[in-house]
């Protein structure tokens, strides 16, 4: 995703929590049984729980390459080490970034497996998705400003996914960028790019941040 579309988005998210997350009252509950209700519960605690890992693993994976090659940075702009010797230990942290990055795949897929183990049963999407609108995931769709004509409203588990991988991309991205201002540069010092991209179009060499296919559909 490109600079532009992490900004609109995180401008409608903003715009969400600028006005107190007042996403609307939700709707006149059908009722639910209690396994109806524990159903529902569950695919919210998945979707907090695995979007909080993917956010932490994607944190300190993206943190440790940026500060090994930082330090490299750091010796060859002072004089401490020569380009040739730059370049030798920069191909070996590219290396190392590449198994770290690794880590940020199956997370993203540990997201994609989990939110759809616990959200996709057709009786649990339906009361997801029903008017009663019990976790508000259309409410949020509707009321972000910028966010619908970026990723569309949110009425599928798809959507709930793809929202889910690229909310944490922008939240990991905004941190990070606060934390090691010098991280793009960093990377891109040594040819990695921090374009999210999917699994599928991963070549041999290349050293990025794949994601699951899954979280892309819809885009």
């Amino acid at each position: 995703m490109g600079v532009w579309l992490k900004t609109l988005f995180v401008a409608g998210v903003l715009g969400v929590l600028t006005a107190g997350c007042d996403l609307g009252p939700t709707g006149t509950p059908p009722p639910l049984s209690k396994a109806e209700a524990t159903a529902v519960l569950n695919c919210q605690s998945a979707i907090k729980f695995w979007s909080s890992h993917f956010v932490a693993v994607k944190i300190a994976s993206l943190g440790d390459c940026a500060n090994k090659i930082l330090a490299l940075q750091v010796q060859l702009e002072n004089g401490l080490i020569t380009q040739a010797q730059f370049d030798q230990k920069v191909a070996k942290q590219r290396s190392d970034c590449d198994k770290s990055f690794k880590l940020i795949t199956q997370a993203s897929t540990d997201l994609v497996n989990q939110i759809h183990r616990n959200c996709d049963a057709p009786a649990d999407a339906g009361l997801i998705f029903s008017s009663y609108d019990p976790l508000q995931f259309g409410a949020l769709g509707a009321n972000s400003p910028s966010a619908p004509a970026i990723f569309g409203p949110i009425q599928s588990v798809e959507d709930i996914v793809r929202y889910e991988c690229f909310g944490g991309e922008i939240l990991v991205d905004t941190g990070v960028f606060y934390q090691i201002p010098r991280l793009v540069r960093s990377l891109d010092a040594a040819g990695i790019s921090t374009e999210p991209l999917p699994i599928s179009e991963r070549n041999p060499g290349d050293v990025a941040i794949f994601l699951n296919d899954d979280c892309f559909i819809g885009l």
